[in-house]
């Protein structure tokens, strides 16, 4: 029993993800700040959406942005956060 408990315990991401709108609050973003458009031919930009994710995440583990960088790109849980 307590097994159960440590693992939900270890994937708090899992649950924020459900209970957190995150289109909303992209749209949120979207408004106060919009995005620059493609006219020149610049590569695009990342969705909003993913920007909330990461910022959220970067807020819960009070990561810098190098130590943010590694933990999106190897740790497991925070990866299918941001999928």
């Amino acid at each position: 029993m307590s097994a159960k408990i440590g693992y939900k315990n270890r994937r708090p991401l899992v649950s924020f993800k459900k209970h957190v709108d995150f289109e909303a609050l992209a749209v949120g973003m979207y408004a106060a700040a919009p995005r620059p458009t493609r006219a020149k031919g610049d590569r695009p930009s990342y969705p909003m959406v993913l920007i909330v994710k990461i910022l959220v995440l970067q807020q819960l583990n009070n990561l810098a942005d190098d130590a943010l960088d590694i933990n999106c790109s190897t740790a497991a849980a925070s990866c299918n956060f941001l999928i």
